[in-house]
């Protein structure tokens, strides 16, 4: 019975000390598009609105590049609303150490006519 309590206080403690440096991630918006990136991990967030039925669709050289998550968070504290708009976050990791093209596309999902794009150097 101790040790399993010994072993979930120091999972906690762990993690308490750890959960901060989950989130030194470099965080870049929109406006940060053609600027370099030199970070080795970085999220990117651009803002969308899935109820009109266009998203962002992220293309890269997977050697170069991973994507390690992609989540959207509501622009309020309600999901659903329609017309409300989210942010599509896209968290990525660098694979190498050659430079790196990111592009986003805002288009339909298997539709071809792209409306906007945004595109990130990862150095």
């Amino acid at each position: 019975m101790k040790k399993s309590r010994w072993l979930i206080f120091t999972l906690i403690v762990v993690f308490a000390i750890a959960s901060p440096l989950l989130f030194l991630q470099l965080l870049l918006a929109e406006d940060a598009s053609g600027k370099p990136i030199s970070d080795d991990t970085f999220i990117i967030g651009l803002e969308t609105n899935l109820s009109t039925g266009y998203d962002w669709y992220a293309s890269f050289n997977e050697k170069q590049l991973l994507l390690v998550d992609e989540w959207l968070v509501p622009k309020d504290s309600s999901w659903g609303r329609v017309g409300q708009g989210e942010t599509h976050y896209f968290s990525f990791e660098k694979s190498s150490y050659s430079t790196a093209r990111l592009t986003f596309a805002y288009k339909r999902a298997g539709e071809s006519p792209v409306i906007d794009t945004r595109v990130f150097y990862v150095r």
